[in-house]
């Protein structure tokens, strides 16, 4: 079995700086993703799914969560679990996932990790992105940056 990522994107989707690195985790999770955000962030995460129609998104889905106990919710869990790419964004990454810690959703998060798939995570503030990936790997996830010139096979 292949071994899942847990990435960080370094530049925002609707700018196109990493299209190939997208398009290439999309071709991988063979056009399905599931993009899951906190409730402010519905708007945004529905604009990167249309525009990852052009890099071969098939099948996308946004989930939203208003509160901490959604994250409790097996039905948003088991939906997680069975997506082979996971978009997570969050104004706070390290906050987002201590907000989820413990949680059924969290656990789905890590089995799509353990599964091969990929978890990708966009912090919308750029100077927190070094905390969100000592958050993830205390979680023991493995964590790889998307960059332009990323040479790192994914699994």
């Amino acid at each position: 079995m292949r071994q899942g990522f847990f990435a960080l994107l370094t530049a925002d989707p609707l700018r196109g700086a990493l299209r190939p690195v997208e398009a290439r985790l999309l071709e991988e999770a063979r056009g399905e993703a599931l993009f899951l955000v906190p409730y402010p962030l519905r708007d945004l995460a529905e604009a990167w799914r249309l525009a990852y129609r052009s890099l071969g998104l098939k099948r996308g889905r946004v989930l939203y969560l208003r509160r901490r106990e959604e994250a409790f919710d097996p039905e948003i869990a088991q939906a997680v679990a069975q997506s082979p790419l996971v978009f997570l964004a969050a104004e706070g990454l390290p906050e987002f996932l201590d907000l989820i810690r413990g949680s059924p959703l969290l656990e789905a998060l890590l089995e799509v990790h353990r599964q091969g798939g990929g978890v990708v995570a966009s912090d919308l503030n750029p100077r927190r992105q070094e905390a969100g990936e000592k958050t993830a790997r205390k979680l023991g996830l493995r964590v790889i940056y998307l960059t332009q010139d990323l040479r790192e096979p994914l699994s």
